[in-house]
């Protein structure tokens, strides 16, 4: 059957990837928490949703890519190197990173501000010290590369890990030389339990998240981002949590990568 395609749209994705599940049994958010309940849409405790990756999806740019988490959408252009328009000479390149959540990115009857939130900004300095680490800056001196991320659907930290591991498999299709992928990866405390990638629904009763980022290959966190109210232990298993989905999402970015190159 033909599918009916608009130049102006992303298509959506034929092929999606499902990550493997490698954790045994869930962790409690509190101590003596129950054991985790059937979730919403199906998913154990510790599965993704299903993750669909493309690259080259923004014709101007250097390099661009897709990422659809679910209903976390994630689209991000790379800009650069150019010449900073800075005077002062710097021998390392500079990363900007801007973040920006469309109007309609959270759904329902509530609309976005079209002006910068305050929100946006915080997500972008999470993003850029995701990235910063993992990109080899000192190969463009006097240089600047941009990373535009733009949030088309979701919210919160399951729309910032995603926005890292989207700019992330942007910049490899740029050609930025770098030291490693960087995989991103949300885990919320909701009720007793942790969750791996949570929905937005999970996000609203969550009472504490983690953020976490990853160089998989060299086995270096990139970043780690706590909020909310959670017990030291339970902060250590999500952490824990978080890593191991890390690289389950480095696993399909490469594999993005790699298929382009065919």
């Amino acid at each position: 059957m033909a599918v009916a395609t608009n130049q102006y749209r992303n298509v959506c994705p034929v092929e999606t990837m499902l990550p493997r599940i490698v954790a045994p049994a869930p962790p409690s958010a509190a101590a003596g928490g129950a054991a985790a309940a059937a979730r919403a849409d199906g998913r154990e405790w510790n599965q993704f949703r299903r993750l669909h990756a493309q690259t080259g999806v923004v014709s101007q740019a250097t390099g661009s890519a897709y990422l659809e988490v679910g209903a976390t959408k994630v689209v991000c252009a790379i800009y650069g190197p150019r010449p900073s328009k800075k005077d002062e000479f710097h021998e390392t390149g500079l990363l900007t990173c801007s973040l920006r959540f469309l109007p309609f990115a959270v759904g329902g009857a509530h609309r976005r501000d079209y002006t910068p939130q305050d929100d946006e900004k915080e997500a972008s300095l999470i993003v850029h010290d995701a990235l910063a680490v993992a990109v080899r800056l000192d190969r463009f001196p006097k240089s600047v590369v941009e990373v535009h991320v733009t949030v088309l659907e979701g919210s919160d930290t399951a729309a910032i890990a995603a926005a890292a591991s989207c700019a992330s498999l942007a910049l490899l299709e740029a050609g930025i030389e770098m030291y490693d992928v960087v995989g991103c990866c949300a885990v919320s405390a909701v009720g007793d339990v942790l969750v791996v990638d949570p929905t937005a629904e999970e996000q609203r009763r969550q009472t504490g998240s983690v953020i976490a980022a990853l160089l998989p290959e060299l086995d270096q966190i990139s970043q780690v981002v706590q909020t909310g109210r959670m017990a030291a232990g339970a902060v250590a298993d999500a952490l824990a949590l978080a890593l191991d989905g890390c690289r389950q999402v480095a696993a399909v970015l490469c594999a993005a990568s790699e298929a382009k190159k065919l």
